[in-house]
């Protein structure tokens, strides 16, 4: 009994590591074969997994709701696919945008997610021919209104993704 809860304790620090690195499909995998593995040893240790997945969901609502001095932070050092490094709109522009659509989300947060889109496809929506304001406005509103999305997404993405 010792040993697995070793191993269990290992299982949890691999996967805390690849959770901290930018996301692959291989590391995604890697990921999952731990879960499973973690799970697994849960069950021959008797362990109710419903308590082990309340404590998952927990960690994972500790994600503060992004503010403006997080998006700004953020915004600043975003590395775009362009070559350029910080926001490609300032907040003006972007609150103009919104407005005019009518759209109805945080302006920070559609700040930040319009930057988002354009840094990290800036070049694909060029090679396309939708390299618009108006496309990265849809795509900003399309992401945080994901409706199969847990809530705070924008800050989700920062904290897992972006920042890893």
């Amino acid at each position: 009994m010792k040993q697995i809860e070793t191993n269990k304790r290992e299982l949890l620090e691999m996967m805390e590591e690849l959770g901290g690195a930018p996301l692959s499909n291989d590391s995604i995998c890697d990921l999952s074969m731990l879960m499973g593995a973690y799970k697994a040893l849960c069950v021959v240790t008797r362990k109710e997994l419903e308590e082990d997945s309340e404590e998952a969901a927990q960690a994972h609502t500790s994600v503060h709701s992004m503010d403006k001095q997080d998006a700004e932070s953020w915004v600043d050092h975003m590395k775009n696919a362009d070559g350029s490094i910080g926001a490609h709109w300032p907040m003006d522009k972007t609150e103009q945008v919104r407005a005019q659509r009518g759209l109805n989300c945080d302006p920070v947060k559609f700040w930040a997610a319009m930057n988002m889109m354009y840094s990290d496809y800036c070049e694909a929506a060029k090679k396309n021919n939708a390299s618009t304001v108006d496309f990265f406005a849809d795509m900003a509103k399309a992401f945080l209104d994901d409706a199969d999305a847990r809530p705070d997404k924008l800050a989700r993405y920062h904290k897992y993704v972006a920042m890893g």
